[in-house]
């Protein structure tokens, strides 16, 4: 999914919960929920902390469900002028529990990705494109890029439209997904997010490319 360049005022956290899943032809896999911690340092960048429950749903076999993947994450603004802002974004991801590793909730990967994010603002219009590398500890590595665009219905409603393509080096598993999301705003510091999206092209198997994907979430910050 494509970040935004946006950062977190300083002194301040933004605590989001939410519900995401992806159904393909092999079963359905969910995180329920999802949560995520964000602090504000200075004027420029913010650091966080993510967790997650993952439940499995194979079309043929049993659900599971158990402690899922743990995030790190950093994000430095380097620069913003009119309209304009560039940010880095590297996360690292891990599983949090040897129990769900061996139950097959988790894979037993950790992964280093490092995102450069851009933004153009013209109007009620949000123009945001990423380009990034994932490093993995096991497994080929691979390329990201995404782009979605803004606007802005009211000061408290926002659709989006997006573009997201994985590349796996030296496989041949690359992906193109779309995505459409609407945010609204909710009192003056919180907002709900709904998300909803599919495949475009896919060189996965035909049981691992997906069909769909949802995203709900809600969003608050402590000022």
């Amino acid at each position: 999914m494509t970040d935004d360049t946006g950062i977190i005022e300083d002194g301040v956290y933004e605590l989001t919960v939410a519900f995401s899943g992806e159904e393909t032809d092999e079963g359905d896999s969910f995180t329920a929920p999802e949560f995520k911690t964000e602090y504000g340092l200075g004027n420029n960048m913010h650091v966080g902390f993510g967790w997650s429950r993952a439940v499995v749903n194979p079309e043929d076999g049993e659900r599971k469900s158990g402690l899922g993947e743990g995030e790190l994450l950093f994000k430095w603004q380097f620069y913003e002028g009119d309209g304009t802002a560039l940010v880095l974004s590297p996360a690292y991801e891990f599983p949090m529990n040897g129990s769900s590793k061996k139950r097959g909730l988790v894979d037993d990967v950790r992964v280093f990705s490092l995102p450069v994010v851009g933004s153009v603002e013209s109007g009620d219009w949000t123009f945001t494109g990423q380009i990034g590398y994932d490093s993995t500890s096991s497994g080929p590595s691979s390329r990201f890029f995404g782009s979605w665009v803004g606007y802005s219905i009211t000061e408290s409603v926002e659709l989006m439209a997006e573009m997201y393509r994985e590349e796996v080096i030296g496989e041949a598993e690359d992906t193109t997904n779309w995505r459409l999301a609407l945010t609204v705003g909710v009192g003056e510091n919180g907002a709900l997010m709904f998300g909803y999206g599919g495949n475009v092209t896919s060189e996965l198997p035909d049981g691992e490319e997906i069909d769909n994907d949802f995203y709900i979430g809600y969003l608050y910050e402590t000022r």
